[in-house]
């Protein structure tokens, strides 16, 4: 296995905040949404928003592609510990993470696979996936929220086919307790990407506010990308 490890000291995090990531209709951005990289001192990446309700924003990295042995079958996984504030329990409408893998084919199209994986506190702590067809698709597993200051380990496993052009996003791990997701989260399609985007892995970390707004800090340590 090779590690990309210790991104929550990467200083190329992005705090971004548009209508393609989400919000309200029509659309109201947050009016605060941040993110501080880790450092010596500060061991952990800090995630700030606050504003009105279902405002959203995303804590943002990019980080390099490994050479693939077997182009159809490309296995690897996102670990993090989240850290949630006392506010989240209540302010936060959903916690989502991401490994987005982007590479260009032979030909030149570049090829995109959204692995987008979310804990819908509004929702009791359903795991939701992104699927073309359902955008927050209902996986039926359900997790408790996370205690609040207490760091808590989740790694989500990915396993990508550039060949036949799709993802499965096969398990997810919350505090030692492992979820195989179901057939419907398995082998679909990547899209094209147009204008072309940097190949890599998109990691990333979005925070969406409930319907009575608010703000809310969540800390990660411990990020990195396992290529297995």
């Amino acid at each position: 296995m090779i590690k990309d490890a210790g991104l929550e000291y990467n200083k190329q995090w992005k705090a971004i905040a548009d209508e393609g990531i989400g919000g309200p209709v029509p659309y109201v951005a947050p009016t605060t949404y941040t993110v501080v990289p880790a450092s010596p001192s500060s061991p952990e990446a800090i995630v700030t928003i606050a504003g009105k309700g279902y405002t959203d924003m995303m804590a943002a990295t990019h980080r390099p592609l490994m050479p693939a042995f077997f182009p159809n079958e490309i296995y690897y996984s996102l670990e993090f510990n989240i850290s949630t504030d006392d506010n989240a329990p209540t302010k936060a409408q959903a916690l989502e993470s991401e490994a987005v893998y982007c590479h260009l084919d032979d030909t030149g199209k570049c090829w995109y696979y959204n692995n987008s994986l979310q804990f819908n506190y509004q929702e009791g702590g359903m795991i939701q996936v992104f699927t073309p067809t359902n955008p927050w698709l209902d996986t039926g597993i359900k997790v408790p929220k996370f205690t609040p200051n207490l760091p808590c380990p989740v790694k989500i496993s990915y396993l990508v086919d550039t060949v036949n052009h799709v993802m499965s996003t096969q398990a997810v791990m919350v505090n030692g307790v492992s979820h195989a997701l179901p057939a419907s989260c398995q082998k679909l399609p990547g899209v094209n990407k147009s204008p072309i985007w940097a190949p890599g892995v998109y990691v990333q970390f979005q925070l969406d506010l409930a319907f009575a707004g608010g703000t809310f800090v969540n800390k990660y340590s411990g990020v990195g990308i396992n290529w297995e």
